[in-house]
């Protein structure tokens, strides 16, 4: 009975391969067929399928076969494209379209006649190219034109980096990547200058009881009105370190209630914010400031704006 058993389960397994193998069969051809057709992305979805379901199997080894053979066809249909767009490009003088076809030519058909068709092209483009940035960037630099200098700079530096114009590009990019930095924080310096003026902070001292009082000046140059106008200052002996360990992080806050209109705010000494008694103040910071406008927003100044308002 065991014997009996025993060759039962083998016939059974044996159909299960066959079947296997059957429909393993059914589906590679179904992947050559879409090869055959020129299908090669169907090919490829196909051939995978069975290397998916069939793990294993002669089917999959040649499946494998088969999916790396519709991806070369894949890659020399898109190069073939590229040639296309280089030989259009080539016509109307854009060298870096040339330039970045043939480079993704070579890595996708390499050794084929494609390479061969697109490399004139690609040598002059890089000739006239080179010749352009170069003409471009010094005329750039030239009139100022820092953005335009630096891209211009960027792209000699990566395309041709070993050339002197490359060297040279180097340096005007450094040069051009300054100014453009100077006149973002000129810009953003304008911008803060716009909104207030922090013209004086000081203080008035000692007094008989060793007291020192706290001024400030400041004017209100946005349009809108200020609700609240908020500062903190830390007081500083003659050698340059912080008083008062009892403040946190040293620093007084102070509180100026709107309404302040645009050209308003505090001037001259009329007024002063309580009397301190940290001696010897020799002088104080502003290190935080913070503005309430009356329509609800607020701006809190950054450590470049507060210098930046402070003239």
């Amino acid at each position: 009975m065991k014997k009996i058993t025993f060759m039962f389960l083998v016939l059974l397994m044996a159909v299960q391969l066959t079947a296997c193998s059957s429909e393993a069969s059914k589906a590679l051809r179904e992947a050559n067929k879409a090869f055959e057709n020129e299908n090669w992305t169907d090919a490829q979805v196909a051939a995978n399928q069975v290397i998916l379901n069939y793990p294993g199997t002669k089917e999959a080894e040649k499946a494998a076969k088969l999916v790396e053979e519709a991806g070369k066809k894949l890659d020399y249909e898109e190069a073939e494209d590229l040639v296309t767009q280089a030989e259009k490009a080539y016509s109307e003088n854009q060298w870096k379209v040339v330039i970045n076809s043939f480079s993704k030519i070579e890595k996708l058909a390499p050794e084929s006649d494609l390479v061969d068709r697109a490399a004139k092209w690609n040598d002059d483009a890089k000739a006239n190219w080179i010749r352009e940035l170069s003409s471009n960037m010094q005329n750039a630099y030239t009139s100022g034109d820092w953005q335009a200098a630096q891209s211009y700079a960027a792209d000699l530096i990566q395309y041709f980096p070993d050339t002197d114009e490359a060297q040279s590009a180097k340096s005007i990019q450094s040069e051009a990547k300054a100014k453009i930095e100077e006149a973002n924080i000129a810009a953003k310096r304008e911008q803060a200058r716009s909104k207030l003026r922090i013209s004086r902070c000081w203080v008035n001292g000692p007094d008989s009881a060793g007291g020192y009082e706290l001024y400030i000046n400041y004017e209100n140059k946005s349009d809108k009105v200020i609700k609240y106008f908020r500062f903190g200052v830390t007081f500083y002996n003659a050698v340059g370190d912080p008083i008062s360990t009892w403040r946190i992080n040293k620093i007084e806050y102070c509180e100026d209630t709107g309404p302040i209109a645009q050209g308003e705010g505090m001037r001259g000494n009329s007024e002063y914010w309580g009397k301190f008694y940290d001696s010897p103040i020799d002088h104080p910071e502003i290190v935080d400031v913070e503005v309430e406008y009356m329509d609800g927003t607020t701006w809190e100044l950054s450590d470049e704006e507060i210098s930046y308002v402070q003239y």
